[in-house]
């Protein structure tokens, strides 16, 4: 690796890091929680006939981050979406626990997460009802929430 690269991905760590740090000092304001998924492609239940439902391929076996907090002992994932960087910006999940993404912008979010999508109005919180483990493939995701960024999603084994 040259000596430019790894002043830059350095470099990108530390203001990642730096900019996680001053969210985190921020106070977090009470928000509606809405449940929203779009039923066409979240098919609960199928008949017999039907193949298995296909698994979200990971992009990455491993974070490029290299930090990737998680997963922690509860039924919800929490992410929040900012204007700026998402937080946290990478969370390790486990295959039983559910997405719940808040949105901390000025702006409708639309959100993408393997077969799942959802809107989410500023201010308020969307909760997908499956399981990680149901929509995706073990390995490294990104939550797509245009028109900002996403975090990215590790699921283990």
């Amino acid at each position: 690796m040259s000596r430019k690269l790894f002043l830059q991905i350095c470099t990108s760590i530390v203001i990642s890091a730096s900019l996680m740090a001053i969210s985190a000092c921020q106070p977090i304001a009470d928000v509606q929680i809405k449940t929203e998924i779009n039923e066409s492609s979240a098919n609960k239940t199928l008949p017999e006939n039907n193949p298995p439902i296909e698994l979200a391929t990971p992009y990455a076996l491993q974070p490029a981050a290299g930090i990737c907090g998680g997963p922690l002992d509860d039924e919800f994932a929490s992410v929040e979406i900012r204007p700026d960087i998402p937080s946290p910006r990478c969370l390790q999940v486990s295959a039983d626990q559910k997405l719940r993404v808040v949105n901390r912008t000025d702006e409708v979010l639309s959100i993408k997460l393997g077969r799942l999508t959802g809107q989410i109005n500023p201010g308020e919180a969307l909760t997908l009802d499956e399981p990680f483990g149901n929509i995706l493939r073990p390995g490294v995701h990104l939550l797509t929430a245009s028109p900002f960024s996403g975090p990215e999603l590790w699921l283990g084994e």
